[in-house]
């Protein structure tokens, strides 16, 4: 008896065994194509659960109960939209967008085969999470063929009309921590998920629009952010180039690493769909964007419960497609009356950086400085201030002596020796050994992870 209990134990193990090896083995296989699901993979392996436990109420008491989880989150994500401008606000987008521009390139209309269709549709990941209409993205796989053309008429008829049914403008918002106090809503940010019927309409929409842009040299050339041919990487060899060739002729180089207040959700539609109208983006795609940005809602679901859905005020539909190339757009000028400096920009991430040759030409970022904060009242941006960050370059110890900036509220910038840019840790002496000490770290903590996580 003990010997067939002793059997069926190693049996047992033997099972488990197999299970975990082939459950490793389909994790290396995803691994292999998206390196992000080795993180997925951990998590799943955690005993520790990133699950939202706990929210300070407006009295001060913990509340635990997920309705009421879900209305705090919504209470918080609401709050950040901005007042829009009244006399940049649209009343008539039939006549808004229909007003003649003399000699000026314009992209009014835009075709919809079941060819463009069937491409979109292939770019989606089966494994994407549906939106508030819960159509899953792997039934639009699976028949790609037989859902192009009802499709195609569908977006014909959405985009003639300038009519976006309203459920497919609707967010399903997620709360993904950030840093700080758990217990706090404001330290969540939102993550919006949203119907891949209307993703795929936006992705046609999208290419045909950054064509137009890109042929008529529309983009801004300073933005690395959601373009092809660009990205971190473009942006951070661009800005150590000009550094590394300022230091070269002897001079010194001062950067100041500027921080929107909530950039994507501030977006007065107003004054975005003025650009549009500058950019000759009018007509019958005019008044479908006009469309797909205003009388938006969004819920957050946490734990199985959804709040109240509330009205988007501002901002670009974020976990939309064209969502990304609006913000671009509307962030494209803002380096437009900028004289002394050059300014770049990774999405919302600007810094704005300028040759110190001598005292003058810190008086010229300063004044380079108060043009873009301007701009940022002007469009009905705002800045986080005291997130602003300066790092000097250079030998010239005496004008870094006689140097101060100032945010918009005249409060001095603060001065660091190290600063993160897009993941790369910036220092003052312009080399990396920093950098590559985190990233060693880095590796040793994974490998860590790694023998920790798989046993074959």
């Amino acid at each position: 008896m003990e010997a067939k209990l002793d059997r069926m134990e190693q049996e047992l193990r033997d099972s488990v065994l197999r299970q975990q090896h082939s459950a490793e083995m389909t994790a290396v296989d995803a691994i292999r194509i998206n390196p992000k699901y080795f993180y997925t993979f951990v998590r799943n392996k955690s005993n520790l659960k990133a699950d939202v436990m706990a929210l300070t109420g407006t009295d001060g008491n913990l509340e635990s109960d997920p309705p009421k989880l879900c209305e705090l989150f919504s209470q918080q994500f609401t709050k950040v939209f901005s007042v829009p401008i009244r006399t940049k606000t649209i009343h008539d987008p039939d006549a808004f967008c229909n007003i003649a521009m003399a000699e000026q390139q314009e992209l009014r209309e835009l075709p919809f085969t079941e060819a463009d269709v069937l491409t979109a549709i292939r770019t989606i990941r089966t494994t994407a999470a549906p939106g508030p209409d819960e159509f899953p993205a792997i039934v639009l796989k699976n028949c790609d063929s037989e859902l192009a053309k009802p499709l195609k008429m569908l977006y014909s008829s959405s985009f003639q009309t300038g009519i976006i049914p309203d459920l497919l403008k609707q967010g399903k918002i997620t709360a993904i921590y950030k840093k700080g106090l758990r217990a706090e809503p404001s330290n969540y940010r939102p993550v919006a998920l949203t119907s891949h019927i209307i993703k795929i309409m936006e992705k046609i929409i999208v290419k045909n629009m950054t064509s137009y842009m890109e042929r008529n040299h529309l983009m801004n050339p300073g933005q690395h952010g959601f373009r092809a041919g660009h990205s971190c990487l473009s942006q951070l060899i661009e800005h150590q180039e000009n550094i590394v060739e300022s230091l070269e002729k002897g001079n010194n180089v001062d950067v100041v690493y500027l921080d929107f207040e909530k950039a994507f959700d501030k977006v007065d539609h107003g004054v975005l769909l003025h650009k549009l109208q500058n950019l000759g983006i009018m007509g019958t795609l005019g008044k479908w964007i006009y469309s797909f940005l205003t009388n938006r809602t969004q819920f957050v679901a946490v734990k199985g419960a959804i709040s109240q859905a509330t009205e988007v005020m501002s901002g670009v539909p974020q976990g939309s497609v064209l969502g990304p190339l609006l913000f671009l757009i509307h962030i494209a000028d803002i380096n437009s009356s900028i004289v002394h400096s050059t300014v770049r920009s990774f999405a919302d991430d600007t810094r704005i950086q300028c040759e110190i040759t001598n005292v003058n030409s810190t008086v010229n970022l300063q004044d380079d400085l108060n043009v873009i904060y301007t701009w940022a009242e002007e469009n009905n941006m705002s800045f986080n201030d005291t997130k602003f960050e300066l790092i000097w370059y250079g030998k010239n110890n005496d004008i870094k002596n006689q140097t101060t900036y100032k945010t918009l509220k005249r409060v001095d910038i603060e001065q660091r020796n190290m600063v993160k840019d897009l993941g790369v840790c910036m220092t003052s002496d312009a080399v990396f050994g920093t950098h590559i000490g985190q990233v060693v770290r880095k590796c040793r903590m994974q490998m860590g992870w790694i023998l920790c996580t798989f046993t074959v």
